[in-house]
């Protein structure tokens, strides 16, 4: 159970990393600066990732070697740009602050329900 958790920790921390080196892209390529919620991030993040491992996937398969690379090319990310990443700290422990005891305890029920049954 904990292997799992750790898991999604693990590929959260991956695909919002990706999710928010692409959308820095975007805005840097557009001169643009816009603003995007964990919810865009993470599907940005997935789409990122999804065609990285579709071109990858032609000459290295796709294991974990692939993810220790992400994961390392997510933490190099986070240190270069620490002020991004204290930004994206505050705006989720704000969010998290935001929500309400109800909530949280329904969100926390549900993902022990998950862990539970996996």
């Amino acid at each position: 159970m904990l292997v799992v958790l750790f898991s999604w920790i693990v590929i959260l921390f991956v695909v919002l990393s990706f999710g928010d080196m692409f959308a820095s892209l975007i805005n840097n390529l557009c001169q643009k600066k816009e603003q995007y919620n964990f919810v865009d991030l993470y599907l940005l993040g997935t789409c990122f990732i999804a065609g990285i491992l579709s071109v990858t996937y032609l000459w290295l398969p796709s294991n974990h070697y692939i993810l220790c690379t992400f994961i390392a090319v997510a933490i190099v990310y986070w240190i270069i740009n620490k002020d991004r990443f204290l930004s994206v700290r505050n705006r989720l422990s704000g969010f998290i602050t935001s929500l309400s005891k109800r909530n949280l305890i329904l969100i926390g029920i549900s993902v022990f329900a998950l862990l539970i049954y996996m």
